[in-house]
């Protein structure tokens, strides 16, 4: 399971890092959240990715986690999934794949903003954020720490996938 995988990593890990940042690609959100509260206090910034709607419920948990259960994501506002809405209501009524032509229009940019204590590497805070009205897109990603001069350690971890977490 995730779980067990990611408890082996971290005890095999243990002293080469000074925080861990876990992506959780998985489309149920009880999953992420579950993670969430079984590695809090043991990895310090964790989001979800995958299902592309951006959750409203950016946190810090009781172990100083910063933590949101999805980030969102960058492309068109009047889409599904970035791409044009016709494409992908045609796969689910006929169950047949379509060609996924990205979507055009008003863009939007969505995440969040972890702050990490550098010092005792707690989360401090995690907010969402989401630019819109962009009428052309280009997209950044950039996952650039701040640290105060001192040397840092990241561990970062990411699942694929939860489907056999819950049953």
């Amino acid at each position: 399971s995730p779980f067990d995988t990611v408890d082996r990593i971290l005890a095999r890990e243990a002293g080469n890092y000074d925080f861990a940042v876990m992506d959780i690609h998985a489309e149920a959100t009880s999953e992420k959240l579950a993670l969430a509260h079984w590695f809090d206090g043991r990895v310090r910034v964790m989001f979800g990715t995958h299902t592309h709607v951006q959750t409203n419920d950016a946190q810090v948990l009781e172990g100083k986690c910063a933590y949101i259960t999805d980030l969102g994501m960058c492309g068109a506002t009047d889409s599904i999934l970035g791409v044009k809405k016709e494409a992908i209501i045609h796969k689910m009524k006929t169950k047949m794949m379509s060609r996924f032509d990205f979507a055009e229009g008003e863009m939007s940019i969505e995440g969040a903003l972890f702050e990490v204590n550098t010092d005792t590497w707690h989360g401090i805070s995690c907010k969402n954020i989401k630019f819109s009205s962009f009428l052309h897109f280009c997209c950044l990603f950039l996952l650039y720490p701040y640290f105060t001069p001192k040397k840092s350690r990241i561990i970062s971890l990411k699942i694929l996938s939860c489907k056999s977490v819950i049953y």
